[in-house]
């Protein structure tokens, strides 16, 4: 049961995450099946893209956020 709860826990704070990883690997899985390497490809560099946003990509958004607060504001 802890095993279980740990599971839905994780995917409760990580929701976002998990269900945009879980379309590309769906989607590059789908293109290798059906023989489309150019599309599985494109799918595997989603994966990089994705993974390289949620480790550096949260500062850069915050910053770009509060720039565009001050313009409204100004």
């Amino acid at each position: 049961m802890v095993t279980w709860s740990s599971i839905l826990e994780y995917y409760r704070l990580h929701r976002s995450e998990v269900r945009r990883y879980l379309f590309a690997v769906l989607f590059m899985f789908g293109a290798l099946y059906t023989g489309r390497s150019a599309a599985a490809v494109l799918g595997f560099l989603a994966i990089l893209v994705l993974y390289a946003y949620n480790r550096w990509g949260e500062p850069w958004r915050l910053r770009g956020e509060q720039m565009m607060k001050s313009k409204r504001k100004s």
